[in-house]
C-alpha cells in the first residue's frame, strides 16, 4: 500500500513540473489567443496543472497520515535532554511553513490596470469616438466645400449646353434674331459690356472675355 501511494506521489510531482514547465516555456502567458498543444491552449492546460496539484495535495496527505507514528517517533528521537526542544522547534517550522504557502491567500489583490474586456471596450469606444469625430470632420468640411458660393462662370461650365444652334459664327444680330432677347441682355448676363458692336462674332467675344460657347448658351436658357 505504501509502495502504491509513494508512486502515484511521484507521478503526480513528476505531471506538476512537467506541466509547469511547459506553461511557461512552450505556452508562455499571453499565448493563450494563438497557441494550442494536443488541441488545448495555455488556460485549459493550466487547469490540468491545477488539478494534478490537488491531487498530488491529497496523496501527500494520505502519505503522512500512514507514516504518523514514524513521523511522531522522528520527531521526539530517544527519551533524552532536550528532545522538549527539538520537538517544538519541529511544530514552529511546521507552522510557518503553512503561514508563509497560504499567505497569498489571504493578501488584498491590486488591480494594475483594466481586464482584458474592459480594455477591449475601451478600443472599441475610443475607436468609435475618433471615428465619429473624423466622420463629423469630413462632413464639415463637405459642408463647407458645398457652401462655397460657385462662381458665375464656374456655373456656366458645370450646366449642360441646350441650344446648340447658337455658334461662334455667328454675330450679335444674329444672336438677338435667332433667340428673340435683346443681345445687350445676353453681354450682361454673362459680365460683357453691353456697348459691344452688332456685327461682332461670339466666337471673338469668348476668347476675348475668357468665356465658352456653353456660358453663353446657358444665359441665354437662364434668360429665357
Amino acid at each position: 500500500m505504501h509502495a502504491i501511494i509513494d508512486a502515484f506521489a511521484f507521478a503526480c510531482f513528476v505531471f506538476i513540473t512537467a506541466t509547469g514547465l511547459l506553461m511557461h516555456y512552450i505556452l508562455p502567458p499571453g499565448s493563450g489567443r494563438f497557441m494550442e498543444l494536443w488541441g488545448m491552449d495555455r488556460h485549459e492546460w493550466g487547469q490540468i496543472h491545477f488539478w494534478i496539484s490537488v491531487t498530488f495535495l491529497v496523496v501527500l496527505a494520505l502519505h503522512v497520515v500512514l507514516h504518523w507514528r514514524w513521523i511522531i517517533s522522528m520527531v521526539k528521537g530517544r527519551p533524552a535532554e532536550g528532545s522538549t526542544y527539538r520537538i517544538a522547534l519541529s511544530l514552529l517550522a511546521l507552522a510557518a511553513l503553512l503561514v508563509l504557502a497560504a499567505s497569498p491567500f489571504f493578501a488584498s489583490v491590486e488591480q494594475t490596470g483594466s481586464s482584458p474586456r474592459q480594455q477591449n471596450k475601451a478600443d472599441y469606444t475610443q475607436e468609435n469616438t475618433a471615428d465619429s469625430s473624423e466622420n463629423e470632420s469630413l462632413t464639415s468640411e463637405v459642408g463647407k466645400e458645398l457652401s462655397k458660393p460657385i462662381p458665375v462662370k464656374e456655373k456656366m461650365k458645370e450646366q449642360p449646353s441646350y441650344d446648340e444652334s447658337i455658334r461662334g459664327s455667328m454675330t450679335l444680330l444674329e444672336l438677338t434674331e435667332i433667340t428673340g432677347l435683346p443681345y445687350q441682355e445676353v453681354l450682361k448676363e454673362v459680365g460683357i459690356p453691353a456697348d459691344v458692336p452688332e456685327d461682332e462674332k461670339l466666337g471673338r467675344l469668348t476668347k476675348q472675355y475668357g468665356l465658352t460657347m456653353d456660358s453663353l448658351r446657358n444665359a441665354v436658357e437662364r434668360l429665357k
